[in-house]
């Protein structure tokens, strides 16, 4: 979890150079109260993990849309 925007491109950049190639991959980024969650397309988690090991990948895992007191 990070508000770093820095990391989080860096974190967007290393999904979209993941196989399958040619296409992009990040559907949205939805903040959260300690960060953001990254709605993507499919993507090699294997590869991805290879960078960053420490980032959380969840697959069909519900995700809060909208709680309005959660992000102050």
């Amino acid at each position: 979890d990070s508000k770093d925007n820095k990391e989080l491109l860096k974190v967007k950049l290393a999904i979209d150079s993941c196989a399958p190639f040619g296409k992009d991959k990040i559907i949205s980024e939805i903040p959260t109260k300690n960060g953001y969650h990254i709605i993507t397309d499919r993507f090699d988690v294997m590869e991805f993990k290879k960078h960053f090991p420490d980032v959380d990948v969840q697959k069909k895992n519900p995700t809060l849309l909208f709680l309005p007191e959660s992000l102050n």
